[in-house]
């Protein structure tokens, strides 16, 4: 249930920026998170999130917590050097 239930937010909050259409505010007919120059970098975070997510079930060893922990620092701290250069 909150499974869902936070899908379900998260998923509206992600497509809110990128569509005009969308209502986040319901039954306010109006979306303030519309920013539709936002969309390049939602769907690059998306892309991100889901490679590391197949990282962490398919890549690196179940059991082996400690190595998802590397992992995690070793990604977070090079995108903080791309932002940083870019």
């Amino acid at each position: 249930m909150v499974a869902g239930l936070s899908g379900t937010m998260l998923h509206v909050l992600l497509d809110s920026p990128s569509y005009g259409d969308i209502k986040p505010l319901y039954p306010l007919m109006l979306n303030p998170l519309y920013e539709p120059a936002l969309t390049l970098e939602i769907y690059s975070f998306c892309a991100w999130t889901g490679l590391l997510g197949v990282a962490f079930t398919y890549i690196l060893p179940i059991g082996d917590f400690s190595l998802k922990v590397q992992f995690l620092k070793h990604v977070l701290i090079h995108q903080v050097h791309w932002d940083l250069t870019a």
